[in-house]
């Protein structure tokens, strides 16, 4: 599937939000892209959340801070933001909930730190479909008008692709080019070779910092990161619900004692 599919949408409520904070570059395209056809709503954390994955306030209050035209920031995490806006600011569910445009790539299992896929899960688990959005590049050029521009045009494709249980995880390639296809893709697998360093403050005290390393990622076909290598732009439907790991033969000659 070559190119971008334009279809023209009815006027629907859409819900912004991001790990990012207020003021996200890629926050700011997707409403400046879909302000004017939607009834768009901004309901953001005040700092930057990432890799806050499905974290929770759940043992203090959550601040909201509320600013014209429907722009909302959260004293909270991604989850957060989400729940509020539809138990409380919104004035019905939304058609869509768009998490995004991030900083970075989110493939394979990055999906399980990220805040910006975490927004997504929390809206599909209430019934609502939903979709994360990502720039996959660490260093640039982030093309954010230009998937901004794509999610827009493309807002009843995803909606009418989602599925229960389900949300969409969308990956922009580092080296899009005009001919970029669309692939629906299953996430593939990332690890992370990170190292902990650490130094004493001249006060006292030893800190310790994730310092981040190399990545290695799957090659395989049909995989999102397969998909973003060879320059192409990465849908894929991700389940919120854990499942059951495959049947192991050694269950079978396990025998386990009583209590």
């Amino acid at each position: 599937m070559h190119g971008f599919i334009f279809r023209i949408d009815d006027i629907m409520i859409l819900l912004l939000t991001n790990d990012d904070g207020p003021g996200a570059p890629g926050l700011d395209a997707l409403e400046s892209e879909l302000r004017n056809t939607h009834d768009v709503w901004i309901v953001a954390p005040e700092r930057e959340m990432s890799g806050q994955s499905h974290s929770i306030t759940l043992n203090e209050g959550i601040k909201l801070n509320r600013f014209p035209d429907r722009h909302y920031t959260v004293h909270g995490t991604p989850v957060d933001c989400v729940n509020l806006s539809i138990q409380v600011l919104l004035p019905r569910l939304p058609d869509l909930v768009i998490s995004g445009i991030n900083k970075g790539p989110n493939l394979g299992t990055d999906i399980l730190y990220s805040g910006t896929c975490a927004a997504a899960r929390e809206a599909a688990l209430r019934g609502i479909p939903s979709v994360a959005i990502s720039i996959a590049s660490f260093t640039g050029p982030w093309e954010y008008g230009k998937a901004a521009s794509f999610l827009s045009g493309n807002l009843k494709n995803l909606i009418d692709m989602w599925d229960e249980d389900r949300f969409l995880n969308i990956n922009w390639p580092e080296n899009y080019q005009t001919d970029s296809q669309v692939v629906i893709t299953r996430p593939g697998k990332r690890r992370y070779k990170d190292e902990m360093v650490s130094f004493r403050s001249p006060r006292g005290g030893e800190y310790w910092f994730l310092q981040p390393a190399a990545i290695e990622s799957s090659d395989d076909e049909g995989t999102d990161t397969r998909t973003i290598f060879n320059g192409d732009i990465s849908v894929s439907p991700v389940a919120v619900e854990p499942s059951f790991a495959p049947s192991i033969s050694i269950h079978d000659r396990m025998e386990w004692r009583g209590i």
